[in-house]
């Protein structure tokens, strides 16, 4: 747990973005999205992290790809001591036209169980940040992912194994089944953020339902995160994106957004249609039941969710002010931890963004 923290660390808590100039007066953003293939190289990486190159790159096939993801391949480090890699996607991975696809070909959960926890709130000077543990069974690798597609926004995401299917592939490069899921790592997106200070992530919901428009296209669970982060500039616009699309996790899951505004919602699904559930205060929690009529119901959320209670008598106390280490302080404060009675769910990492400065 203390490798995959100092990863979660290495992630956010360093100088991360990229665009910070963009956000700095709280003006609405109307400017052009970023293009510029330097754009990376202003990550500011702690002293006390060291990237290095995995064995299994140098002997990758690389026939038959395009220069682009040769680059892609070629980028994969790992951060030395942690179970975290790290790659820099370069090219397009599709724009909103057809980003459904190769849907049929995606992995599928059929329990999906991330029993994750969120929260938006903000910093003592006012600025918007985005807090959330993924919380997941077992073991698990992580993939941070960079991209700044030509049609679409710049954006930095996180990934499981079991889904970008890292793992195996670094224990078996030669499989070219396995290097098509690499290249498609940007379509399994969690938690991330995008230039323009948008933040989603996914829990698990217990009390979602199926709803399903025969007029729509379905899109995977974790692809419409991948949608917002590449196309929204804003939650408007990202609640107009998800109302577009019919949702294959629908029954079991929901998101918390965010953006540079200080915009913040809860997405769901319930009674046929996309539930848009704004933020009723300082502050927004997510958890793995329904928001949708108990956001800020402390004695709901005390018989329902032990982390969702604590977020929300946490951040009532604090007037949803806190500072970005006190936001890990507080994920921490949810967390779980493997016990000697039961090494299933843990959790994988914690991140922290400041949706202003990035």
């Amino acid at each position: 747990m203390r490798h995959q923290r100092s990863a979660a660390i290495f992630v956010f808590v360093l100088s991360l973005f990229f665009v910070a100039d963009s956000f700095a007066d709280g003006r609405a953003i109307t400017s052009s999205p970023v293009n510029d293939d330097g754009l990376f190289h202003s990550v500011t990486i702690s002293p006390n992290v060291r990237l290095v190159t995995p064995e299994f790159v140098g002997n990758q096939i690389l026939d038959g790809l395009t220069e682009d993801q040769k680059r892609t391949l070629l980028s994969i480090k790992m951060i030395e001591g942690t179970s975290t890699y790290v790659m820099t996607y370069y090219g397009s991975y599709g724009s909103e036209d057809d980003i459904e696809e190769n849907l049929d070909a995606w992995p599928q959960l059929s329990q999906p169980r991330l029993s994750c926890s969120t929260f938006s709130a903000s910093t003592p000077s006012g600025q918007p940040i985005f807090a959330y543990n993924n919380d997941n069974s077992g073991h698990d690798y992580t993939m941070l992912i960079f991209a700044n597609p030509p049609d679409g926004f710049a954006t930095i995401c996180i990934s499981l194994s079991r889904f970008c299917r890292i793992r195996e592939y670094a224990l078996d490069e030669y499989n070219i089944g396995l290097r098509d899921f690499i290249l498609t790592a940007p379509h399994y997106s969690f938690d991330g953020i995008n230039e323009y200070g948008v933040t989603m992530s996914p829990m698990s919901n217990h009390d979602g339902e199926w709803v399903s428009d025969p007029n729509k296209r379905s899109l995977h669970g974790l692809t419409t995160i991948r949608l917002v982060l590449h196309c929204a500039r804003d939650v408007h616009e990202a609640i107009t994106l998800l109302r577009r699309y019919n949702n294959s996790f629908s029954n079991n899951i929901h998101y918390l957004l965010s953006d540079a505004h200080g915009n913040s919602v809860v997405i769901e699904y319930y009674d046929g249609e996309v539930k848009v559930i704004w933020r009723s205060g300082p502050f927004q929690v997510c958890t793995n039941n329904r928001v949708l009529g108990y956001q800020n119901d402390q004695t709901h959320w005390q018989s329902t969710c032990w982390r969702y209670s604590t977020l929300l008598q946490r951040l009532t106390q604090l007037g949803g002010v806190v500072s970005e280490s006190g936001a890990f302080d507080l994920l921490s404060e949810v967390a779980f931890r493997p016990t000697a009675q039961s090494d299933s769910t843990r959790t994988i990492w914690s991140s922290v963004y400041n949706n202003l400065t990035g």
